[in-house]
């Protein structure tokens, strides 16, 4: 998961968006990135925690289907053209989800 996480997060610190700060070209290669890295590993990691999810706890589950409504209206938004305004904010939680003691 570190990889996928990593990646997505290193997209998100050069490209992603700011507030009250708008550059197009910023823009144009977050909307790339996010086609071409972030969507993909998104779906990865819904794969793989939804797989495992018996394994989660309840914090975690709940952890997930945040994130399971994230990555789709990212989808949504950069795939489809749904601007719709009020998204899902990536949950920071995903970060240590499965990092549990063992």
């Amino acid at each position: 998961m570190e990889p996928l996480l990593g990646a997505n997060q290193a997209v998100f610190q050069l490209y992603g968006p700011l507030d009250d700060v708008f550059d197009d070209t910023r823009a144009d290669q977050w909307s790339r990135h996010v086609v071409d890295t972030v969507i993909p590993n998104n779906r990865a990691l819904l794969h793989l925690l939804q797989s495992n999810r018996d394994l989660l706890t309840v914090a975690e589950k709940a952890t997930l289907d945040i994130f399971a409504i994230h990555a789709q209206q990212l989808e949504e938004r950069h795939l489809e053209g749904n601007w719709t305004p009020g998204s899902t904010r990536f949950p920071d939680a995903i970060n240590s989800i499965m990092k549990g003691d063992v």
